[in-house]
């Protein structure tokens, strides 16, 4: 069974992050957040402190998980621990069609859709290939209006994905991560 992990949340190449993946809901029926999570309030639109656990992407190379401005860089192997505690030893997993549902908090207008997605299938961050968005939040070339929101998305593997990473005694880890896809698409590093 492939297990799937939320890498961030939202990844915007800007300085303020905007949308943060608050649940990711496994098919196996294991919930964990995406990694760099806290407990935030999640009842406003500024930055202070609304945004403080926001993931944004600017390096790849050295922050592939990326970073917050409450934490700094998002260490892979201390979310993964956190994300297997979160899910009494496991992790969620995709359904059979290697889709993951996922629940995205969109603090403000510049988080919203639509979204692009990228896999790593071995757990590492270092190789990233494009994953399928196959519901979309709300929003408009990454704009939506009235914030904050919570909304559903449904990412999905592409056919014939093979998850190789490993966590401890979990295997089959793949990793996601979601952009904006209109003002801040991912592209491999």
């Amino acid at each position: 069974m492939a297990r799937i992990l939320l890498v961030i949340a939202s990844i915007l190449s800007s300085a303020y992050g905007h949308a943060i993946i608050t649940l990711v809901s496994g098919a196996n029926g294991v919930t964990t957040s995406g990694f760099g999570v806290s407990n935030i309030p999640r009842n406003g639109t500024t930055e202070q402190p609304f945004q403080l656990d926001t993931p944004v992407l600017k390096n790849l190379v050295d922050d592939p998980c990326g970073a917050t401005l409450l934490s700094g860089s998002i260490g892979m192997e201390s979310s993964l621990a956190t994300a297997l505690q979160q899910g009494s030893g496991d992790l969620p997993s995709v359904a059979e069609d290697g889709s993951i549902s996922l629940t995205l908090h969109q603090v403000n207008a510049d988080g919203g859709g639509p979204f692009s997605a990228m896999v790593n299938t071995d757990a590492t961050g270092q190789t990233w290939t494009a994953a399928l968005i196959t519901q979309q939040p709300p929003g408009a070339n990454g704009i939506l209006s009235g914030g904050p929101v919570d909304s559903q998305v449904t990412a999905a593997l592409p056919a014939g994905t093979k998850c190789t990473g490993t966590s401890g005694s979990v295997s089959n880890i793949c990793l996601i991560r979601l952009s904006n896809a209109v003002l801040h698409p991912l592209l491999p590093p």
